[in-house]
């Protein structure tokens, strides 16, 4: 069975807070989408589904792997799915966040796997991701990176105050 995203919307979320913030964050990955056949059909019923995190768009050893399979197999309903990235196998954060980019590969039903997507920031995460450096700035980064230029800093909503 060939399968290929139709008309697909994949909602990615990827994690990038630091230690700190991870005790009170789930290390899950939400993703969702809507999957057909070869001919547009969408697919129905529970599937076997190897999910892979890339460091390329092509090629390259899976980062990280998840096998969704009997009793923990996917749940397709008219081709749309819902999954938790990392409740079957945790998400090494500390390794994913080493990586530039990151591109999702999916297989279903052992067939081949589909072509990757590359996953993005969502708000909050980047947010995070400006916390985590808090304890890591300079003065050369905090005129540079997080003051802008009517003098609003980016990292007001860290400590509960917006500037």
């Amino acid at each position: 069975m060939r399968t290929k995203f139709g008309c697909a919307l994949v909602f990615l979320s990827v994690l990038v807070a630091g230690h700190p913030a991870r005790a009170t964050v789930p290390d899950l990955l939400p993703v969702q989408g809507l999957i057909t056949d070869q001919a547009g059909k969408a697919l129905d019923g529970n599937k076997d589904v190897v999910f892979s995190l890339y460091s390329k768009k092509e090629g390259g050893t899976a980062l990280w792997k998840e096998q969704w399979t009997n009793d923990n197999a996917v749940v397709f309903e008219d081709g749309f799915f819902t999954v938790y990235l990392g409740s079957v196998t945790s998400l090494p954060i500390d390794n994913l966040l080493d990586s530039e980019k990151l591109w999702l590969g999916i297989q279903i039903a052992g067939d081949t796997e589909m072509e990757r997507l590359e996953l993005a920031s969502v708000p909050f995460a980047l947010e995070a991701e400006v916390c985590r450096q808090i304890g890591q700035l300079t003065e050369d980064k905090i005129q540079t990176k997080l003051i802008g230029p009517s003098g609003a800093s980016a990292a007001g909503s860290c400590n509960g105050t917006d500037k």
